[in-house]
């Protein structure tokens, strides 16, 4: 059974030999069976035909949003860097007796951020002043 682009309810009737529609009232749903002489049943079927759904909007994409999108997948090892100004540092004691740090920074964006020293991978390194002024 092929819908066509018109949603609403039909009546349909199968023909007994291929299982195809053959007819339908109204005409909503296109005759699929390829009999010569279809099979024909007494009682039609009630069918709802929905209307299609919206084609996905697409997008072009810039390079560096393809380069993320490509990056962002469940367990691929990335590296993560930014500038950002310290705000706060804090020394802590855990529970289990060790002294850590944690900085707390603002990037250009005015977005605060914490930074956990324990995680693996946590690397902090000063930025170049000259480096600074060119921006």
């Amino acid at each position: 059974m092929t819908a066509s682009a018109r949603p609403g309810t039909c009546r349909v009737w199968y023909c007994g030999r291929c299982r195809a529609a053959y007819k339908s009232a109204p005409p909503l749903v296109d005759a699929a069976c390829s009999c010569e002489t279809p099979v024909r049943t007494l009682h039609p079927t009630t069918v709802t035909v929905l209307p299609a759904p919206p084609a996905p909007r697409l997008q072009a994409l810039d390079d560096d949003e393809a380069r993320h999108r490509a990056l962002a997948r469940r367990g691929r090892r990335v590296k993560v860097t930014f500038e950002a100004d310290v705000d706060t540092a804090w020394l802590t004691r855990g529970a289990d007796g060790h002294q850590h740090l944690t900085v707390f920074v603002i990037t250009d964006d005015g977005q605060r951020h914490a930074i956990d020293t324990r995680l693996p991978g946590v690397r902090i390194d000063a930025a170049h002043p000259e480096e600074k002024d060119k921006t």
